[in-house]
């Protein structure tokens, strides 16, 4: 059950590929060429209908929520220069800090089993940048081998 207190939630939605796939798609994958004319692997964006059905249930409780789509934002980029991806969320929360600072819970969904280490990436960003919030959710939709899943996750963090 949700606090009282409760007011907002931050949806995240990792990259849906590894960062090597995406700093180095191969030929065999969709590629785009951003205005560094370095190729990057395609980014597919797609409803977010976990975040969104969530969402809509807690509007019921008075409990707003806000979503951040990695992949939209790594889309909107003219260029990437991050040696990983836990390097381009660390800058994108410190120059976004005053966007999600009144957050009281961020929940990460998890697609597709390539968003994994980006999940992991994004909890220890998150668990850095804002200390002082203690509610954690995360959705997770890979459910093969999901006990394996969540203790590495719990682990990593």
């Amino acid at each position: 059950m949700l606090d009282t207190k409760t007011n907002r939630i931050t949806w995240i939605v990792p990259p849906h590929l590894k960062y090597t796939d995406y700093v180095n798609p191969s030929s065999a994958h969709k590629a785009v060429v951003k205005k560094d004319e370095k190729k990057y692997g395609n980014l597919i964006t797609d409803m977010p209908l976990g975040p969104m059905a969530m969402s809509s249930y807690l509007k019921n409780l008075n409990i707003t929520s806000q979503l951040l789509d990695f992949n939209v934002e790594l889309n909107r980029l003219d260029e990437f220069n991050y040696e990983s991806f836990i390097d381009y969320f660390h800058n994108y929360f410190v120059s976004n800090l005053f966007s999600y600072d009144d957050s009281d819970i961020f929940g990460i969904s998890c697609l597709f089993s390539p968003s994994y280490q980006s999940l992991i990436d994004i909890a220890k960003v998150i668990k850095k940048s804002f200390p002082t919030i203690l509610s954690w959710l995360v959705v997770i939709y890979p459910l093969i081998c999901i006990e394996r899943f969540m203790k590495s996750m719990i682990q990593s963090i």
